[in-house]
């Protein structure tokens, strides 16, 4: 099965960095990562997660499970991550 782009429904490409996975957006160059590659920004967003009050999410699903992420921002980055498999998906400022 495809993963798809959170943003705008492209195909994500798989490809590798630093030896771990990775899966790329090539419309708007957004990433989607698994938690376990960034342990810090995982720690950070499952204690961010845990905190926050149940809020309407963003309307981007996790291209890994569907459920709906949240914004998480991380020194000055904004990203979202998924509230169940602890996903990120960066995507380039604007």
């Amino acid at each position: 099965m495809a993963l798809l782009c959170p943003a705008d429904d492209t195909p994500l490409q798989a490809s590798a960095s630093s030896g771990y996975g990775v899966h790329r957006c090539p419309q708007c160059l957004g990433v989607s990562v698994a938690g376990s590659v960034l342990p810090a920004v995982r720690a950070h967003a499952a204690l961010t997660l845990h905190q926050q009050p149940d809020q309407p999410a963003r309307v981007r699903p996790c291209p890994h499970d569907g459920k709906m992420m949240k914004p998480l921002p991380y020194k000055g980055i904004e990203m979202d991550a998924c509230p169940e498999c602890r996903g990120l998906w960066l995507m380039p400022l604007s």
